[in-house]
């Protein structure tokens, strides 16, 4: 069982504790707002337990589907799984080498979220040996696939000078590309470049 889900298990059964506490407490009262607590508080306890099933066995089930289409070559599939072992989700312990090894798989394929995870792990070498040329590689790759994050991981590059010739242009390009198509952090990052531009002009 990854971290992840022993906190968020470990949350669940605070709040189921807290709310049968509740219920107790109040258990023996019969005024109006002693009723309203005892009915609130096994509310928040049937909704935690809901919440842990929906998000828990519905992840494994998930997952399940994920390796089923991953072991049959579906590259959208195997690219899912890859994801599960590098983040450690649903239950997954998490595990960089079979991480990678989805990675490649569906980067095989083609599969370009694939191919921009796939250049984080070699950008700093988690699962694989830290490796910027391919890192830069296959986000170019991804990109050209109108991948958001890659662009923005790409413009980040340009714009510290990591791995590629530092090129202010192309930055602000992919950036804002990757801004045009919802990424956030693109969206941070461009405005941190016009407030540095800003404070470069007083």
């Amino acid at each position: 069982m990854s971290k992840e889900v022993r906190e968020w298990l470990l949350l669940c059964l605070i709040a189921l504790a807290v709310g049968i506490f509740l219920a107790m407490l109040s258990g023996k009262a019969a005024d109006t707002a002693a009723v309203a607590v005892r009915w609130l508080a096994w509310i928040l306890a049937a909704l935690t337990l809901l919440c842990y099933a929906v998000i828990f066995i519905g992840g494994r089930w998930e997952r399940r589907v994920a390796w089923k289409k991953a072991l049959a070559g579906d590259a959208k599939a195997q690219g899912i799984l890859g994801a599960i072992y590098h983040d450690g989700l649903y239950g997954v312990s998490r595990d960089y080498d079979k991480a990678v090894e989805w990675y490649e798989k569906a980067v095989a394929q083609g599969d370009a979220e694939a191919m921009a995870n796939l250049a984080l792990c070699y950008l700093h070498g988690t699962g694989v040996e830290k490796n910027l040329a391919r890192g830069v590689e296959l986000l170019h790759d991804a990109a050209l696939r109108d991948v958001a994050s890659a662009k923005r991981t790409l413009g980040l590059l340009f714009l510290e000078g990591t791995g590629v010739e530092k090129d202010l242009s192309q930055a602000r390009r992919l950036l804002d590309d990757a801004a045009n198509a919802g990424d956030q952090e693109a969206k941070a990052a461009l405005l941190n470049l016009e407030t540095a531009k800003k404070a470069e002009r007083r």
